[in-house]
């Protein structure tokens, strides 16, 4: 950069308009390249999302969805590599890709996608682990935001993520919820990271706010809702609505005490013709 601008001092008296155009145009390069570096990793992968879908020829598509991440890098590769093959539109992590939530562990997770999938675009659930001790506006600097939706109308989709990593969906979070479902789109989605509470999933579950919700997917017909938190794969429908934990993409599997399978994987979505199936695919430990 030094020479940049001794040689434009050198050239200044031959030139002294273009050098001045061209320090100008070199200064708002520098502003333009550190604007895109603090991106978050969400604004990033919108970006990536919608440049896909209008690449898509037709209406036919699939994507990941994983979660739990945290404490085994080699797995999490793994797992990222075997998306990979499956040419997602997008991967969807349901959280907890850290132990605390500290800029550090936030910068390794992103490492991690970078240089594993670096042209696939993730989006991710806010886990307990991340927010954790104030953590939460790191993740909002990072990652991105709490809740939000990822929508196509080309492809008649929409993903509703909540952040109920506190153990609990407030009632603005389901007046948000509500208000997201009443637009018409033939595929919906909706992601958390703690499951509800239910018969089965008894406990490391949240309580406050889970009837409701429930109940609004129930309403909606809600094409499919996805969770982590339990380090398993299980399945559940619950009022019409089916329910899947993804929780093995790394961390220390739950090997009691859970009705699910303790088994490293991912789940991949296939939309084809209109209709949606799943294969939970194992991931090599």
């Amino acid at each position: 950069m030094a020479l940049i601008f001794l040689s434009a001092y050198e050239n200044i008296k031959r030139d002294p308009l273009g050098c001045i155009l061209f320090l100008l145009f070199f200064s708002l390069s520098i502003v333009s390249y550190a604007h895109s570096d603090a991106s978050t990793l969400y604004e990033r992968s919108l970006n990536k999302f919608q440049d896909h879908v209008n690449q898509l020829s037709g209406k036919d598509f699939v994507f990941v969805v994983l979660g739990d991440s945290r404490d085994n890098d080699r797995i999490f590769k793994n797992s990222l590599a075997m998306a990979a093959t499956f040419n997602p539109l997008f991967i969807l992590h349901t959280g907890d890709l850290s132990n605390r939530g500290s800029k550090k562990e936030l910068e390794h997770f992103l490492e991690i996608v970078q240089t594993t999938i670096p042209d696939i675009p993730l989006f991710v659930v806010a886990g307990n682990h991340e927010i954790v001790k104030g953590s939460k506006n790191i993740f909002k600097q990072i990652i991105g935001p709490l809740d939000y939706v990822l929508d196509s109308a080309k492809l008649n989709i929409r993903v509703i993520v909540l952040d109920n990593a506190d153990y609990i969906l407030k009632p603005q979070q389901l007046d948000y919820l509500r208000q997201q479902l009443s637009s018409k789109r033939s595929l919906n989605f909706v992601t958390i990271h703690i499951p509800p509470k239910t018969k089965r999933w008894t406990w490391h579950s949240f309580k406050e706010g889970s009837a409701d919700f429930m109940q609004i997917l129930s309403d909606k017909k809600v094409t499919m809702a996805f969770c982590g938190h339990i380090h398993q794969f299980d399945e559940d429908e619950i009022k019409g609505v089916k329910y899947i934990i993804t929780g093995g993409a790394g961390a220390p599997l739950n090997r009691w005490f859970f009705p699910g399978d303790p088994v490293y994987h991912i789940i991949v979505v296939k939309v084809k013709n209109g209709t949606v199936s799943y294969d939970r695919i194992k991931v090599q430990n």
